[in-house]
């Protein structure tokens, strides 16, 4: 019936819906395949633009979180100087270890700016200033590695501005809309974190998936985090290989 009232529905010498299948399942299909069609041609779909003016709403954010709560406090040690580039994360979850909170800004050369917790650096991560090597003891970069235009490039800078031990924590999008600040090149997916980082020289300690089929279309269809439960945003087992980010620990060797 469904199927038949979307074939009454559409406009004079359109193509008609084929309302025979074989089974339950197949029609079923037909039917959700028809309904998303029929969502979209009318407007319905995207609920909202993806990104809509607050990011604070993506699922990204929250599984951010989730992985900052569940291993910010392993691998790393009290009295770290800690780097921050992307998302402000530092002071909520790395609080209890960074001593020293520095900050780096994408821009033009400039002078450091210090300030009561740290220092904020400015340039560009593909090519940092000298003074920079092995002073870090924790890099922590969120959804910025789509950004750039040699990631491998910059994950040696990231190498080298570390100390001996040191540790990366980083996020990157699988699946996202196109977001140019100012450019937007790569998506990962967990191998090919893994890969960047490894052939920079780094240990991988961690890395892993968040997302899954249901958060991956929703979010593309619009719809926010609000629109779910706590148990529904939190879970993000990636089984079904239609995860949208990914994010990892990595590791500079003694």
């Amino acid at each position: 019936m469904l199927l038949q009232h979307f074939e009454a529905s559409q406009p004079p010498n359109q193509p008609t819906v084929n309302t025979e299948c074989q089974s339950d399942v197949a029609c079923g299909r037909k039917a959700f395949q028809n309904i998303f069609w029929f969502l979209t041609k009318s407007g319905v779909l995207p609920v909202a633009a993806p990104w809509s003016g607050h990011p604070e709403k993506n699922f990204d954010r929250v599984w951010i979180e989730d992985f900052f709560r569940e291993y910010a406090m392993t691998h790393t040690k009290p009295g770290s100087r800690c780097l921050e580039w992307g998302i402000h994360y530092t002071e909520e979850f790395f609080g209890q270890v960074c001593q020293i909170r520095d900050a780096l800004e994408y821009g033009g050369p400039r002078s450091p700016v210090t300030h009561a917790t740290g220092t904020t650096f400015y340039g560009d991560v593909h090519s940092l200033p000298e003074e920079m090597s092995n002073t870090f003891d924790i890099l922590i970069i969120t959804q910025v590695h789509e950004h750039l235009w040699n990631p491998m490039k910059a994950n040696k800078e990231l190498f080298r501005i570390l100390k001996p031990g040191g540790l990366v924590y980083v996020t990157a999008p699988h699946i996202s809309v196109f977001h140019g600040v100012p450019d937007d090149f790569y998506r990962y997916t967990v191998n090919g974190l893994k890969s960047i980082f490894m052939d920079a020289g780094f240990e991988c300690l961690l890395a892993r998936p968040y997302g899954n089929l249901g958060t991956t279309v929703a979010t593309i269809m619009g719809f926010d985090v609000d629109s779910y439960t706590t148990s529904e945003k939190h879970y993000a087992p990636a089984e079904d290989g239609l995860y949208s980010e990914v994010m990892g620990i990595f590791k500079k060797p003694l």
